[in-house]
């Protein structure tokens, strides 16, 4: 996936441990990724989808 295609992107991670989800988003920003969302569990993940736009 080229770096042009990581900018467009928002990915959301569900992760019950705070060290994966700080690590993931630190992976994913350092890849380029536009934005990165962090939830917990399902429900808040759940939530931050609804109050997203497409």
């Amino acid at each position: 996936m080229s770096a042009a295609l990581f900018g467009k992107l928002t990915i959301l991670v569900v992760d019950d441990s705070a060290y994966m989800r700080h690590l993931l988003m630190t992976l994913l920003q350092a890849l380029g990724v536009k934005e990165v969302l962090l939830a917990i569990d399902g429900d808040e993940a759940w939530d931050l989808l609804q109050s997203k736009e497409p």
